[in-house]
């Protein structure tokens, strides 16, 4: 919505002298930051609701808190606590459940508190979600209000939801475009022929802008030439070079995109190729260390086998002595070995060892 801002949006804050503001949906605060600044030069204020914004909320209100609040919840649990609006503009969950509610929150504070319906600001009411639903919490959405979905993309023209790649794949999606509470121009739609309240005027670039002007506004002459601006020849230029214009960024970031990710898939490239030699040469040395392993395994077995022979030759010479000890023979002749150690000047071996 941020994209509108200068053309539109702050021309129509001005043309009606908003002061009362809301802001259903955060994100990044790029239309936020605006908003701030309108309010605190206006000395208005904002009240902006997001249940997971995507800045820095404590900065900014460090900076804008006398002229702002931010509610951290839904907008159907914080419309109806907030004071009536003069301007409200609605860029949340884009599904028809949700936008419709917010819309009949926002008709119930305008009889309770006798102030008129506010002037509303769509986004996202071209496609891809004017005619479908997206469900940022699908659980948040009862059941009987709430599509068949699924996580996957979109592409114009095609009415169901394709199975790989598209737009937004990454998000829970209605799995068909259109029919009946579908959409978040459905959900304005249904709603202004049900309430009558006012006028859909539908600027359809950038995803769509809706401007529902309530029947309060609908005589007001500042307004009415702003509204008017957009229909004319001039208009339309200026609102088909602000198109090209972001077509134009749009692709040039593309470009820079490809160019990055060409840089960075040369850069991976040449990084396997060197992982792929270091690998080899590493795998040359796992190998050569397993070459040397099974070697040294093989002469540890040769070892081993020898070391059991001589324990084998061991225990056979060992009974063998053992057998001679214990003979007649070695016995009777014990006498003649101790007297030959005494002739020879040695310790005689003691006979009752039978050695």
């Amino acid at each position: 919505m941020f994209k509108f801002w200068s053309l539109v949006i702050e021309p129509i804050l001005r043309a009606i002298g908003a002061r009362r503001l809301v802001e259903i949906g955060v994100d990044s605060g790029a239309c936020t930051r605006h908003l701030l600044e309108y309010s605190a030069a206006t000395g208005g204020h904002l009240d902006y609701i997001d249940p997971a914004p995507l800045f820095e909320v404590d900065a900014a209100q460090a900076r804008y808190g006398a002229f702002s609040t931010f509610h951290r919840c839904t907008s159907l649990e914080a419309l109806p606590r907030l004071s009536a609006a003069d301007v409200v503009l609605i860029d949340g969950d884009h599904n028809w459940y949700t936008v419709h509610r917010e819309l009949e929150l926002l008709a119930e504070k305008a009889a309770e508190t006798g102030t008129g319906f506010p002037l509303v600001l769509f986004h996202d009411v071209a496609w891809p979600y004017g005619r479908r639903d997206l469900y940022y919490a699908p659980e948040r959405v009862p059941v009987a209000h709430r599509q068949p979905y699924a996580q996957k993309g979109m592409r114009p023209g095609v009415t169901e939801l394709l199975d790989k790649g598209g737009l937004s794949a990454q998000l829970c999606n209605a799995l068909r475009e259109g029919g009946p509470r579908n959409g978040v121009l459905t959900a304005v739609e249904d709603f202004v022929e049900e309430s009558k309240v006012g006028t859909l005027q539908v600027i359809p670039i950038l995803y769509g802008l809706g401007i529902l002007v309530p029947k309060r506004l609908e005589g007001h002459a500042a307004l009415t030439a702003e509204l008017q601006r957009w229909q004319s020849e001039s208009g339309l230029k200026v609102l088909l070079e602000l198109l090209e214009r972001e077509r134009t960024v749009e692709q040039t970031d593309l470009q820079g995109e490809i160019v990055r990710l060409n840089a960075l898939h040369e850069t991976l490239a040449r990084r396997s190729e060197e992982l792929s030699k270091l690998l080899q040469v590493e795998h040359g040395a796992v190998l050569q260390q397993y070459a040397e392993s099974d070697r040294l395994n093989a002469k540890c077995e040769r070892l081993a086998s020898e070391a059991e022979l001589h324990r084998q030759d061991r225990d056979r010479l060992r009974a063998e002595l053992d057998l001679i000890h214990s003979s007649h023979t070695w016995r009777w002749t014990s006498f003649v070995r101790t007297a030959s150690a005494i002739l020879a000047g040695k310790e005689p071996w003691h006979a009752g060892n039978g050695k």
